[in-house]
């Protein structure tokens, strides 16, 4: 075996290990149906699963935009939860009209996680306890929802795991 700019290598150069920074795996999440939320304290949008292939020495860097419409809160902890753990670096975008569009979106980096099937869940959570400050009415709105003009809309989260 050798060390090499490539990563480490065996005997015939093949590599092992890539090196520092090496993307290993990427999946993407869509959602494209329409789901009527309600309103409660904390909640679900969106779950689902993937499968992360390396152990805890690789990265996740996750990036999201989740689609919604309908005037709700203002305020609300948005975040996306990964094996357990929320992450509330995802922004809430919130234009206080009732037939606008509002979304959360961002990128973050998560570490630690095992390899194995991971839970991933988009929601949100107040932190005075009151109820009634979910972030829309809708995720994935469909056509004309609130308004003529609408387009129908899907949302997204897109994982890519990279040697650290």
């Amino acid at each position: 075996m050798k060390l090499t700019l490539d990563g480490i290598t065996d005997n015939s150069g093949n590599i092992i290990v890539p090196p520092s920074g090496s993307q290993i795996n990427v999946t993407t999440i869509t959602w494209s149906t329409e789901i009527a939320i309600s309103g409660a304290v904390d909640g679900t949008l969106l779950s689902s699963t993937f499968t992360k292939i390396g152990g805890t020495e690789t990265n996740l860097i996750v990036a999201a935009r989740i689609n919604g419409n309908g005037r709700s809160a203002g305020v609300c902890g948005s975040y996306i939860k990964i094996n357990g753990t929320n992450n509330y670096t995802y922004n809430y975008v919130y234009d206080n009209w009732s037939s606008g569009d509002q979304c959360y979106h961002g990128i973050d980096i998560w570490t630690g996680i095992p390899a194995g099937s991971i839970p991933i869940t988009v929601g949100w959570v107040t932190n005075d306890g009151a109820g009634g400050n979910l972030p829309f009415n809708y995720v994935n709105p469909t056509n004309g929802r609130t308004d003529s003009r609408h387009r129908a809309q899907s949302s997204y989260v897109t994982i890519w795991e990279v040697r650290a």
